[in-house]
């Protein structure tokens, strides 16, 4: 890779010049919490969701439920999420950890984006 050229991993999110950028919301919380629901009633038309266990399952078929595991997974999350948000969709993540990549995209610069703790009691 020539000397001048940014890797994947410098890029922020105000270097990239997009019309619109998304915007991120991120629901953490313990297994059965009420994650996934929430982020049912919470997806509009042009919002994609990231479920923990269908992205386990779909795209990351070697990670366990392990602390490691999660952090792999949410990384992986975050930067599909990412790539996403420049180009202007609305990302949901709904993880057990999802604070991690709330984390990690706050890292890359992603302002439009909010963290919620899901806590269903029922």
């Amino acid at each position: 890779m020539p000397k001048n050229m940014n890797s994947y991993c410098d890029i922020k999110a105000d270097s990239f010049n997009a019309e619109k950028k998304g915007k991120i919301i991120c629901i953490y919380g313990e297994s059965q919490s009420g994650k996934s629901y929430l982020a049912k009633e919470l997806k509009k038309d042009n919002t994609i969701i990231f479920d923990g266990d269908g992205v386990r399952k779909y795209i990351n078929y070697n990670l366990t439920h392990s602390l490691c595991d999660k952090y792999k997974n949410n990384q992986i999350i975050a930067d599909i999420a990412f790539y996403l948000y420049l180009q202007g969709f609305d990302i949901i993540i709904a993880t057990i950890k999802a604070d991690i990549a709330y984390e990690i995209l706050k890292n890359k610069g992603v302002e439009n984006i909010e963290l919620i703790k899901a806590c269903y009691t029922g």
